[in-house]
């Protein structure tokens, strides 16, 4: 599989697998995506679309679930707008990627009916009856979120929103970030399972950690702040939120179309493990290029990129 995944939990799980069918979700809140998606989005969704390739070469029946965010708490009201735009973006990638197995673009505002509610309630409760796991989905709290004053209730709201919409969800395997670990885990424990959880637990699967584009003036930016350097030297550039740490004009995104002298300038800095997350999304594209697939996209995707990694 891709060199795009670092990391699978448990270590073997994707190797074992043993159920008929594979539900693959990977979650996309970005803000401001007139603009484009960042290109560490990409690898989530490609590293699920590898993981399915996968399964089914072993006669899994599977699916990816692409899910974007388009409610409270996963993102802004004022950018609620622009979930058509990622829902569209994300079908063409499917089309243009997806092989043989079934992609589906769903809504966060679709998942959450009243059995989400009702999970993500038992889970405030069993935060306050649990310390243990109120520090573990803590720990997915950025500095900048956490409120000092708030309960914990009240702090791990988002965390909690989206442990139930991976339950909701009938989730198997999720692809994301190293900083998603705590949903993941939280998924797994015993008291979890009892509100309603997955019977199997999810298999997690980390990306490699994203570096910006101009990383000197981002890391620059984020020394001003420890608790955001410290992050960010542990799970690297956070692939949502575009206004995260302010750090959005360091981001690449990749647009369907983009002109030499756009991609010119923003690489004038570009630090060398951008080639590397290049390197990998190059390859996963050129495996795809078959029959039956959505050729212009593709070839359009594979110009951008192809571009951008020899400049670097």
């Amino acid at each position: 599989m891709t060199n795009l995944i670092e990391e699978v939990v448990p270590p073997r799980a994707l190797d074992d697998y043993e159920r008929e069918t594979a539900n693959i979700m990977t979650g996309m809140t970005y803000d401001a995506s007139s603009q484009g998606e960042p290109i560490d989005y990409l690898k989530q969704v490609f590293a699920a679309f590898d993981i399915a390739e996968y399964l089914e070469q072993n006669n899994v029946e599977t699916t990816v679930n692409l899910l974007v965010a388009d409610s409270e708490p996963y993102t802004r009201p004022e950018d609620q707008g622009y979930s058509d735009i990622r829902g569209d973006y994300l079908e063409a990638i499917g089309d243009a990627y997806s092989g043989n197995f079934s992609v589906e673009v769903d809504y966060t505002s679709q998942v959450e009916d009243q059995e989400w509610a009702n999970i993500r309630d038992r889970l405030a409760e069993l935060v306050e009856e649990d310390q243990d796991f109120a520090d573990l989905i803590l720990e997915t709290v950025p500095p900048e979120a956490y409120n000092p004053d708030a309960s914990d209730v009240e702090n791990t709201l988002y965390a909690r929103s989206e442990i139930a919409t991976i339950m909701k969800m009938g989730t198997d395997i999720k692809t994301g970030p190293h900083a998603e670990k705590g949903y993941d885990f939280g998924v797994k424990l015993d008291d979890v399972q009892k509100i309603g959880g997955l019977e199997n637990g999810v298999i997690g699967v980390y990306v490699s950690n994203s570096v910006p584009v101009r990383k000197n003036e981002a890391e620059s930016k984020l020394k001003e702040d420890t608790g955001d350097w410290e992050e960010y030297q542990e799970k690297g550039l956070t692939p949502y939120k575009a206004g995260s740490k302010d750090l959005d004009p360091e981001r690449h995104r990749v647009l369907l179309q983009d002109s030499e002298k756009n991609i010119r300038e923003k690489l004038e800095k570009t630090p060398p493990e951008l080639r590397y997350d290049l390197e990998a999304l190059n390859s996963f594209m050129n495996r795809q290029q078959e029959e039956g697939f959505h050729p212009d996209l593709a070839h359009s995707l594979n110009q951008n990129l192809e571009r951008i990694r020899d400049r670097l």
